[in-house]
């Protein structure tokens, strides 16, 4: 069995908190032999440029901004003002970490990882098909894109139709729209993988679907389903993922908490400005060149800012629903 993994499933795996075990897992079934896994140069390229940036607007740790609460009580403020000394120090630790995890998964994709996949030559006769397929706009790859699943696709039917083959990607180029509920691959890449192979060609859309299909007893750690669950929406809005196993999971990473105000010392005649028991959450303001979060709650990836709210990163759209 082969599998091709498209690049921006291997990206997705270093935005936000970093998904470690993946490579880990996806290792052992190389190790025992049960895929083939498939890396062209062209997808090696893209994964290796974009990580390789993610980790350059890491070395600059954005300081956390937090509005201005302005309390008549000295002792408020004071108290204030050491809440958020510990969210500061606290959110810079958690990206120093998330930073090593990375880099730990750079080096095992591109070397223990890379030693164990298969890579083709990307002839000037496949470029030319390549370039071909996206002047006409036929998939995988999309027109605004730069060349890189279309020679990828090119590759594989080149080298690969003797076996069976799985594609993981949640990218809508790749999937076939015209039947919304299941996971059907393109049919016009169905048509093209038929002529050429008698052999199965099938779609996942994540890297924990892949590790299960191929090891009934690895069960998804519970914020990683919804994780993966809430990214294939965002793709496919009218998505419905039947329920994966689930287990307690202790996420890698300790977010500080939000606290309520009530607990706050208070002075007689004197309110704080706003009401009691309201949930304060630091807010992350991210510079331009900081690296982009993913929000817990709607999986969506942003740039611009977000909050901190029981122990979960959320951007501004959806800072109402959790507190």
């Amino acid at each position: 069995m082969r599998v091709f993994i498209d690049a921006n499933t291997y990206i997705k795996l270093f935005e936000g908190v970093p998904s470690k075990k993946y490579f880990e897992s996806l290792e052992q079934l190389l190790l025992e032999k049960k895929i083939k896994l498939i890396f062209p140069r062209i997808t090696q390229n893209e994964v290796y440029k974009h990580v390789s940036d993610i980790l350059k607007s890491e070395k600059t740790i954005e300081e956390l901004k937090f509005p201005t609460y302005d309390f008549k009580d000295e002792k408020l403020n004071k108290k204030f003002k050491q809440h958020e000394a510990r969210w500061r120090k606290d959110y810079e630790e958690i990206m120093k970490k998330n930073t090593k995890i990375k880099k730990e998964m750079v080096k095992k994709l591109f070397t223990s990882l890379k030693k164990m996949t298969f890579d083709f030559d990307d002839s000037s006769e496949l470029f030319k098909k390549a370039s071909e397929r996206k002047a006409k706009r036929m998939p995988p790859g999309k027109p605004n894109d730069p060349l890189g699943d279309q020679l990828a696709w090119e590759i594989i039917l080149e080298n690969c139709t003797g076996d069976d083959l799985i594609v993981v990607s949640s990218d809508g180029d790749w999937k076939d729209l015209t039947d919304l509920e299941s996971n059907n691959i393109n049919p016009f890449l169905l048509e093209e993988w038929n002529k050429k192979a008698t052999k199965k060609l099938e779609l996942l859309l994540d890297m924990g679907s892949l590790i299960f299909r191929f090891n009934k007893r690895y069960i998804k750690p519970k914020e990683e389903v919804e994780k993966e669950e809430k990214a294939v929406k965002s793709q496919f809005p009218w998505y419905a993922a039947s329920p994966s196993p689930s287990m307690s999971y202790v996420s890698p990473v300790n977010i500080t908490p939000s606290f309520s105000p009530s607990a706050l010392p208070t002075v007689s005649g004197v309110a704080p400005s706003f009401p009691l028991g309201t949930t304060i959450a630091p807010r992350i303001s991210l510079g331009f060149f900081h690296p982009k979060l993913n929000c817990y709650s709607c999986s969506r990836s942003f740039d611009s800012g977000g909050y901190i709210i029981n122990n979960k990163i959320v951007c501004d759209d959806c800072v109402d629903f959790n507190i």
